[in-house]
């Protein structure tokens, strides 16, 4: 998977945008953050309720892993080129709905 595929799977949702964060390429739902990319251009750091980011690094650490920065906070890491299409839309929904999007006015 790279940086590429997965804006492509991402922008399959609604509300989603692309921007910048901590200066690197960032996916938003609105104005609220998703994910971004590492610097190291192949990982990224996602945003995820804890018990998901529990989950995904238990039952794969491998692809889901987390830096001492990430401790105690809702985002872990995953590295792209082990992620695959089905992964990458489960990681992309459960961060999408960890953003709810603010109701926009009548």
């Amino acid at each position: 998977m790279s940086y590429d595929d997965l804006v492509a799977l991402a922008k399959e949702l609604p509300d989603v945008v692309e921007g910048m964060s901590y200066g690197t390429p960032a996916i938003k739902r609105g104005k609220r953050f998703m994910l971004r990319l590492k610097e190291d251009g192949e990982s990224v750091a996602v945003k995820v309720d804890c018990e998901t980011k529990e989950r995904l690094m238990s039952a794969q650490p491998d692809v889901y892993f987390q830096t001492p920065h990430y401790d105690g906070y809702p985002a872990l890491l995953a590295r792209l080129p082990l992620l695959s299409q089905e992964e990458a839309r489960s990681l992309l929904l459960a961060s999408w709905e960890d953003a709810p999007f603010p109701a926009r006015p009548r």
